[in-house]
């Protein structure tokens, strides 16, 4: 699924928080609600104006200030429409190499796009995700496919 066309630009922080849930963009790495995350990108506002920040490992890191909600929504907007992995939602974590084979196949009869890598982690472990606009077709296979061992 495309993204929808973007006739207005968000120019506020629940514009921007909104075109997100209209495009699929998951939001867990994202802190625009005025909550932190942990790791990822956010925005905050104080007395001295709007910032952009990123957190790692919970510790913050303002990488730029702005004066109006507008700008800092047209920057962090900037960001998060090229963040094509906050538009994908991870359905399968496995060590079975056999068990992929069979989640890839059953995505392929369902006609679902996919992604996939291999990341170590106590051994080799497969990743694979889809579109968050395909995710909800696919919870049976997350339910059963999605360990975390």
């Amino acid at each position: 699924m495309k993204n929808k066309p973007l006739n207005n630009l968000p120019t506020t922080i629940q514009q921007l928080a909104q075109w997100m849930n209209d495009n699929f963009y998951r939001k867990d790495s994202y802190a625009l609600d005025g909550n932190r995350r942990n790791e990822g990108f956010g925005i905050t506002q104080d007395t001295e104006g709007y910032h952009c920040f990123f957190t790692e490992r919970g510790l913050i890191n303002i990488l730029q200030s702005f004066s109006s909600e507008a700008e800092v929504v047209a920057h962090a907007f900037s960001i998060i429409s090229k963040d094509q992995s906050a538009r994908t939602v991870c359905i399968g974590f496995l060590s079975d190499k056999a068990e992929l084979h069979q989640l890839l196949f059953e995505l392929k009869k369902r006609k679902i796009c996919f992604t996939q890598d291999e990341i170590p982690y106590n051994g080799p472990r497969y990743r694979v995700f889809v579109n968050g606009a395909q995710a909800a077709f696919t919870d049976d296979l997350k339910n059963k496919y999605y360990k975390n061992q």
